[in-house]
């Protein structure tokens, strides 16, 4: 099922009403000379339709953007990552350079 189809939000549903309605219906006459699967697609049709009624539809969910980190810092963060790459880099030159002459010797 897809996430974002459109839910009903059955906590909310008028349960009451919709058992009054069921209720009202006089299910003998709507089964008269009708198989089971028949009398089965009536009863169905019918409790569906009820609750199309009577259950509201769920509001679309959209979590808040959470603004615990600024634009300001992420853009310093990544200065500093760029800066500490670049220092990383430099010394990993030098512990290459220095084992050069290591070996040379």
């Amino acid at each position: 099922m897809d996430s974002k189809a459109i839910k009903q939000n059955f906590w909310k549903e008028n349960y009451e009403k919709i058992t009054k309605e069921l209720l009202a219906i006089n299910w003998r006459n709507q089964f008269v000379a009708k198989t089971v699967e028949e009398m089965w697609s009536v009863f169905k049709s019918e409790l569906l339709r009820h609750i199309e009624e009577n259950v509201p539809f769920k509001k679309e969910y959209r979590p808040k953007k959470k603004n615990y980190i600024s634009k300001a810092t992420i853009k310093h963060m990544k200065k500093r990552g760029i800066a500490w790459k670049h220092i990383d880099s430099f010394h990993q030159e030098r512990i290459t350079k220095s084992t050069r002459k290591s070996e040379m010797k």
